[in-house]
């Protein structure tokens, strides 16, 4: 799927999947990966999503939220944010993009900072599409993924992350859907870092790493919803899920784990 290529052909109005359904998610694809900070990594978070709305009962799925944590001098940035509507009339494909003065940032408490947008000219029939980039200062804390809707059918949903060999997670997934793929492979990058000089005036260091990354990949296809059922009070605790625990950070040739503070370039065991 490629941002902003919709034809005629997208706006199917029934889907095998779930025919009374209101709104289908059409794809919905991320990605976490490590690249090289000032000092330190960085996680890059990419997300792109593409909902079609077919009933006014969805109209909800157009307002998007994205929160963002900050601690001290660390934080994570939406960048590269990019929204837009299409709608068929007269058998063309009609765009409307957000503006830029329509998304909204607003305080949630001292930790998080939470984005909004509505997405323009919703109607039954409206293919929705919108991507971001977050780029974050706390690499131990790796997104998760839900690969299902407790609302909406899912057509495609993958998720992927390359993890340099530093880090180490703990893999939690949920849910009973199976994965349509599920894989991994492994090959080498080079990060490179400007460090601080051991004394105040001193000149920095520039070093490079060459670390092992391995790459994983899920993809699960045709999720239906996760409706509600008698005595389910938590659908979130079933739907089809990954999450990631850091389990520790340990360097070539050292045995020890490595303990990392936020918006700091010290490492303490």
């Amino acid at each position: 799927m490629k941002y902003g290529k919709v034809s005629p052909e997208d706006f199917k109005t029934r889907y095998d999947i779930d025919t009374g359904a209101a709104a289908v998610v059409l794809a919905d694809i991320g990605s976490s990966n490590f690249e090289s900070g000032r000092d330190w990594f960085i996680q890059v978070f990419k997300l792109h999503r593409r909902i079609h709305i077919l009933r006014k009962s969805a109209y909800d799925e157009a307002n998007i939220t994205v929160d963002l944590h900050f601690q001290g001098s660390a934080e994570e940035l939406m960048a590269n944010l990019k929204a837009c509507s299409y709608n068929l009339e007269n058998g063309k494909v009609v765009e409307t993009k957000l503006e830029s003065k329509s998304v909204f940032t607003e305080k949630v408490d001292r930790n998080t900072i939470r984005k909004r947008f509505t997405l323009p000219a919703v109607k039954e029939g409206t293919i929705i599409e919108y991507s971001y980039t977050i780029n974050s200062e706390f690499p131990m804390y790796l997104r998760p993924w839900a690969f299902q809707s407790v609302n909406m059918p899912v057509l495609w949903s993958e998720y992927e992350i390359s993890l340099p060999e530093y880090y180490q997670y703990i893999f939690l997934s949920q849910g009973y859907h199976q994965y349509h793929i599920k894989s991994s492979k492994d090959s080498r990058k080079t990060f490179s870092f400007t460090m601080d000089g051991p004394s105040a005036g001193s000149a920095s260091n520039h070093v490079s790493v060459t670390p092992g990354v391995t790459t994983h990949r899920w993809v699960m296809k045709d999720v239906p919803p996760l409706k509600e059922e008698s005595y389910v009070t938590t659908l979130g605790n079933h739907i089809s899920y990954i999450e990631f625990q850091l389990s520790a950070i340990r360097f070539p040739k050292r045995p020890s784990a490595i303990s990392w503070a936020p918006g700091r370039s010290s490492w303490k065991k």
